[in-house]
């Protein structure tokens, strides 16, 4: 049985699929969002519950609004 997602694993997820699309890695959004890399990873692996300046610096650099990363209806495919 798969395990159900929660919201912060949703929005890391998000996170990690819009990152691809623009082709940059964790340490190239830490470093262009001002966050720090691990925290990028926590993020992404829904080990952290962001504060929402943070996902606005990363919005930000991504091109994108902050409601797009918690729009969990997103298309989930990274190719």
């Amino acid at each position: 049985m798969k395990k159900k997602e929660n919201e912060l694993e949703k929005l890391g997820k998000n996170i990690a699929i819009y990152r691809h699309r623009i082709g940059i890695s964790q340490d190239d959004l830490a470093l262009e969002a001002e966050v720090g890399r691990r925290t990028i990873n926590r993020i992404e692996v829904g080990a952290t519950d962001p504060r929402y300046t943070t996902l606005s610096k990363i919005a930000n650099t991504l091109g994108i609004e902050v409601r797009d990363l918690v729009n969990f209806d997103i298309e989930r495919d990274t190719n």
